[in-house]
């Protein structure tokens, strides 16, 4: 009797394990992609907005290090 319950338990261990061995769904990849792909971009807000230059910002660092932007 006690073979037959370690043999049960080891077919369910392996029957639980099989989903985790299967690897990745290469189909349902390449359909997510696909769709991304298909969606319209938005457009950017303005031309003006893209044009203007920001402002020169400086950041300080918690040592004190000043990096400049550009």
């Amino acid at each position: 009797m006690k073979p037959l319950i370690l043999v049960a338990a080891g077919l369910m261990a392996i029957s639980c394990s099989v989903s985790a061995l299967a690897g990745p769904d290469f189909y349902v990849i390449e359909k997510a992609r696909a769709a991304k792909r298909a969606e319209p971009h938005p457009a950017p807000a303005s031309s003006a907005a893209a044009d203007k230059k920001p402002e020169s910002v400086s950041t300080a660092t918690p040592r004190g290090v000043i990096y400049p932007h550009s």
